[in-house]
């Protein structure tokens, strides 16, 4: 009978591990100890009430509709840039998503999908965010620059 219970237990345990990476989008075999380790930047809510976040930016490694490298348009950045946020939901395969502009207003990428959740609505009560550059990283073993951005309402 014990050994029913410890494959009991062994099922909840795998169960939960399948549940943390299908939400994160990836399998534990294809990532590795440096990608875990910045997986927890991706959203952070900063502030109990919700007002201030820092993401990691998705979609930084595509090129926008009118062929614009967004890692080129990312490599003019700085910390301390001002960016903009915009709603987009002309993904036809994805829910809607808010996209970040440069200072070119330029799409650059996206905030990550948990801070989405928690701002589309406020963006569409028209609830202003200010959003700047809070780094620019090299992805482990690319070329490929990350943009985290700081994301904070604005004092009415």
């Amino acid at each position: 009978m014990d050994w029913v219970l410890a494959l009991s237990i062994l099922a909840v345990i795998l169960f939960v591990i399948h549940a943390i990476y299908s939400f994160q989008g990836s399998s534990p075999s294809k990532r590795s100890t440096s990608n875990l380790k910045s997986a927890s930047i991706k959203s952070r809510a900063v502030s109990t009430d919700h007002d201030q976040f820092k993401s990691e930016l998705t979609g930084v490694a595509v090129y926008n509709k009118d062929g614009t490298n967004r890692q080129k348009l990312i490599r003019d950045l700085k910390k301390g840039d001002e960016l903009k946020l915009r709603l987009d939901s002309s993904r036809e395969d994805k829910a809607p998503a808010i996209a970040v502009l440069g200072p070119s207003n330029q799409k650059i990428g996206y905030v990550d999908e948990v801070t989405s959740r928690i701002l589309i609505p406020r963006l569409r009560q028209d609830i202003p965010f200010k959003v700047v550059v809070d780094r620019i990283k090299s992805a482990p073993r690319t070329s490929v620059k990350d943009v985290v951005v700081s994301i904070e309402k604005k004092a009415t």
